[in-house]
């Protein structure tokens, strides 16, 4: 199972330099950005990191599910 999260460029960058995060620091993680989402089409499940709260009821229903599979 591989779980891929992710959240859109701009939010990525919104939040690094809400926690005090460097511009070079964000600059060189944006850098490679594009390259780290495209991995997202090689996973079974894609979760937009938008809010923390559906985030983890998304992950959960996806750990649960693999779970009940199993039984």
């Amino acid at each position: 199972m591989h779980i891929f999260i992710y959240t859109d460029k701009q939010t990525v960058s919104e939040r690094l330099e809400s926690k005090g995060t460097s511009y070079e620091i964000i600059d060189n993680y944006l850098s490679h950005y594009t390259e780290e989402v495209t991995y997202r089409k090689h996973c079974e499940h894609i979760i937009e990191n938008i809010a923390i709260e559906r985030t983890v009821e998304q992950i959960k229903a996806i750990v649960n599910g693999y779970h009940a599979a199993e039984v």
